[in-house]
């Protein structure tokens, strides 16, 4: 059945069978329903591993959830879960946020969908539990209305790292020449990646060393395989490029309508204190002199540093040990 509205973004709505999974020691099965352009196609029956192959040929832009630790038991597994779709494809838990408050889905397809006269469901919405077809495209539709939150399990960050690949052999007399052949190498692939990086308006910070060079890039997540793609040409036989997105400390939850989100109380004034370099020092203290934050790390980028400070409160002084203050001191204190 098609409804009667026209949407832009390709949808998979999920949700677990009932007697699968755990319980009987097999591999999950799914439900699951693809929304696109308002028609909706079912699959009453999909195992994990060809839901992950559909997700790779289709590309979703939401897969939706009333329960996301159906597609795995705790946070680690659903991270593995992230690591294997597309970076572009966002999971979504329409029920709520588990920190804050979940809602039941009947509850919420009685409240979002039942009465909107531009969806047409598949189904007839009434007091009966749903099974998991149905379910499933309940999600799709609550994601489509923008009910629920994004899960986040990392961030809009990723390293890349570029140093000579290991070999053996090159002994005696070659030795030297290797050495110095692998250096011109990396240095060859460092400026390589700088032009790609350029290329594709990007925002970076270099940390360099003898025999490799680490960027720390500020990239959204629909620009990472465009990135990957173009920096996979520079590996040879003697430099290796490898590229690590920054996970995040745990997962967190952002709601897909930003105006439903809840302010919080007023945050506290705090000074930061930044000695940059390769380990960056950072001091985080309240007006009341109260050490708040105290740390050093090792090839830090900018936008961590905001990350780490902005949790403590609203910087109000960035302060610094040298006059002029350096520019990545001065940066923070833009930006913060």
């Amino acid at each position: 059945m098609t409804a009667t509205i026209n949407t832009n973004p390709i949808i998979f709505g999920l949700d677990i069978l009932a007697y699968s999974g755990d319980a009987n020691k097999k591999s999950p099965i799914f439900s699951l329903v693809v929304l696109a352009n308002g028609h909706v196609d079912k699959y009453h029956k999909i195992s994990f591993r060809n839901l992950l192959r559909k997700i790779w040929d289709i590309k979703p832009e939401y897969i939706a959830m009333d329960n996301i630790f159906e597609i795995a038991p705790n946070s680690k597994g659903l991270i593995r879960f992230l690591t294997k779709i597309p970076e572009s494809s966002v999971l979504v838990q329409v029920t709520g946020n588990p920190r804050i408050g979940m809602e039941k889905i009947d509850v919420l397809a009685k409240k979002f969908i039942k009465n909107d006269p531009q969806i047409s469901l598949t189904f007839k919405l009434d007091s009966k539990k749903m099974n998991a077809l149905e379910t499933a495209e309940i999600c799709a539709w609550l994601c489509f209305k923008k009910v629920g939150f994004e899960v986040l399990a990392f961030e809009d960050e990723m390293k890349i790292k570029i140093s000579k690949k290991k070999s053996h052999g090159h002994g005696g007399w070659s030795a030297p020449r290797y050495e110095r052949v692998s250096k011109i190498a990396v240095i060859n692939a460092a400026n390589a990646a700088i032009d790609i990086l350029k290329e594709l308006h990007l925002d970076w910070e270099e940390f360099s060393y003898p025999n490799r060079h680490i960027f720390l890039v500020n990239i959204k997540s629909d620009k990472i395989a465009d990135l990957r793609a173009k920096l996979k040409s520079l590996n040879t036989d003697l430099v290796v490029v490898k590229t690590i997105r920054t996970q995040r400390s745990s997962l967190e939850f952002r709601p897909l309508d930003m105006e439903t989100s809840i302010i919080s109380s007023p945050l506290q004034n705090i000074i930061v204190g930044i000695d940059p370099g390769t380990t960056t020092g950072i001091a985080v203290v309240g007006f009341n002199g109260k050490i708040l934050y105290l740390n050093s790390i090792r090839e830090c980028s900018l936008s961590q540093i905001i990350r780490i400070v902005s949790t403590y409160g609203k910087v109000c002084v960035v302060a610094a040990d040298v006059h002029p203050a350096p520019a990545r001191v001065e940066k923070i204190a833009k930006v913060t």
